[in-house]
């Protein structure tokens, strides 16, 4: 006597791998992490000692330290600071573009060493890109 074959349930969905939820350590971590990779650790701890500092301002002393900011940007005493942010805002943006065009001629005259180098040699060479 053969069995009949059990039918398959095709209506449910393959079911997916749980990822275990994130610890507020570990993205922490990751955030440091990348802030190091990418170089922008010291405007993540500036900003952390500045964020830290006026969250735990009392509000009557936060509006007076608001206040004393705006009168001190009035006057002009700031702006020699405000002129500092924006020229390292400017000089991190060219910085970036000059690396991208660097990047761009590595890799064209990469390409064309490969080309001359398989033009001239008479056995096939393999590339060394990743």
């Amino acid at each position: 006597m053969n069995k009949p074959a059990a039918k398959k349930d095709v209506s449910r969905k393959p079911k997916q791998q749980q990822r275990p939820p994130v610890t507020w350590a570990q993205a922490a971590r990751d955030v440091l992490v990348t802030a190091m990779a990418k170089g922008q650790i010291i405007p993540l701890t500036i900003s952390a000692v500045l964020g830290i500092s006026v969250y735990r301002m009392p509000e009557d002393k936060l509006y007076i330290f608001a206040e004393d900011l705006l009168h001190t940007l009035e006057r002009g005493s700031l702006w020699g600071y405000v002129l500092s942010v924006v020229v390292m805002v400017s000089w991190h943006s060219h910085v970036k573009s000059l690396r991208k065009k660097a990047s761009e001629e590595f890799a064209r005259i990469g390409k064309e060493k490969s080309s001359l180098q398989n033009m001239m040699s008479p056995v096939r060479l393999e590339t060394s890109d990743n």
